[in-house]
């Protein structure tokens, strides 16, 4: 029996939480010979409901906040001590640290070599240093990242492209390539009680940017400041679904006068009424790797307008994808995309979405990756 840790310093939960638990749960569905345990971050309240709810055993840590830098140092420091000394008493054979890019969850490093634990990065996009507008911090992530990605020797990832660009990056890393999971689901009908409920404007184009509120990140505000007075969205509606560190100023920039352009919810562990009112999913994003919200629309034959990054670039049609920051490129996918005139694209994309949708062949291939991590 092989007893693996999944370690997050997420605050909230992401796509990449979200294929962790998919996996912890087939996994230990399929397979008697591995036992997973979780670390969580004591403010990543909806992640401990979903352990919770699915009676999944975790250990929790605190990250103390403080007004000074030395503080926040010396917290730092506390809590890897103490999450390694927890990890030598759990005595896992692996840890695989959560990563939405290859910082997060960086201490998570430190804290698996201090305990002795061998420890692999799940979904480490690329770190985009640009997104960061302090130029110290700009400098200070470059050198994060260098050494990182020469002192993380196991990766799990969910594109054959990042494998790549981390292999260029770490040469002498193991990288195993895990696609995504999503179940199969029908084509979603249009709810006009729905669309009524959610305050959206009769006769609207839906246009549903779901996710993590984080400027920096997901781009928020971007789309805001580009499509608040143009006449474009005269016919459409932009539904933003979601919570994150920048929800309060996306509410403060929807002011009383763009409310019939623009809408917010919050966070919904269930999306299928928000598919079922959607016509475009959008993902401005700075940057992504296989977005799970794209691989759900697209399964539903939603169809996705994605900037031109990450695994978007392998799944989205050239026409559905735009340039950050071009707003005319953006208002064109949009167009192109409502158009829908390619019926072709769903039959292409017929064969790819029946494997993401293969729960077997996903608890397999993560099962196999952790193995032979426990082994090496």
């Amino acid at each position: 029996m092989r007893t693996i840790v999944f370690y997050t310093e997420a605050s909230e939960v992401g796509g990449h939480e979200q294929m962790a638990l998919t996996a912890h749960r087939a996994i230990c569905g399929q397979f008697d010979d591995i036992r997973i345990t979780w670390i969580v971050r004591d403010t990543n309240t909806l992640l401990i409901k979903e352990l919770d709810r699915a009676g999944l055993t975790y250990a929790i840590f605190s990250q103390h906040k403080s007004g000074t830098l030395w503080g926040t140092a010396w917290s730092l420091v506390r809590r890897i001590y103490a999450n390694a000394r927890l990890l030598q008493r759990v005595r896992p054979d692996l840890v695989v640290l959560i990563q939405g890019n290859i910082i997060l969850s960086s201490s998570g490093s430190l804290t698996a070599a201090l305990s002795g634990t061998p420890y692999c990065s799940y979904i480490p996009m690329m770190f985009d240093v640009s997104s960061l507008s302090n130029a110290m911090l700009r400098t200070i992530a470059r050198c994060a990242t260098f050494v990182l990605h020469r002192t993380i020797h196991r990766y799990i990832t969910i594109d054959r492209q990042i494998a790549r660009s981390l292999k260029d990056a770490s040469p002498h890393a193991s990288v195993e390539v895990v696609e995504n999971y999503v179940p199969c689901s029908g084509r979603s009908g249009k709810d006009t009680r729905l669309r009524e409920s959610l305050r959206i404007p009769a006769g609207r184009r839906v246009l549903t940017i779901v996710g993590r509120i984080v400027f920096s990140h997901k781009c928020q505000d971007w789309i805001v400041e580009a499509l608040a007075s143009d006449p474009f969205l005269e016919d459409k509606y932009v539904l933003f679904v979601g919570d994150g560190l920048d929800a309060d100023k996306l509410r403060n920039m929807l002011r009383p006068q763009l409310l019939n352009r623009f809408g917010m919810i919050g966070w919904r562990a269930d999306l299928t009424e928000i598919y079922a009112a959607t016509d475009v999913l959008l993902i401005p994003s700075r940057n992504e790797g296989v977005p799970l919200v794209m691989l759900e629309a697209l399964s539903r034959r939603i169809p996705v307008v994605g900037s031109n990054v990450g695994g978007m670039c392998q799944w989205l049609p050239s026409d559905w994808r735009f340039l950050r920051g071009d707003v005319g490129a953006l208002k064109s996918s949009i167009e192109n995309a409502l158009a829908d005139s390619h019926p072709q694209i769903w039959t292409q994309m017929e064969h790819r979405l029946q494997h993401i949708q293969d729960l077997d062949r996903f608890a397999l291939e993560f099962r196999n990756a952790l193995v032979r991590y426990c082994d090496q």
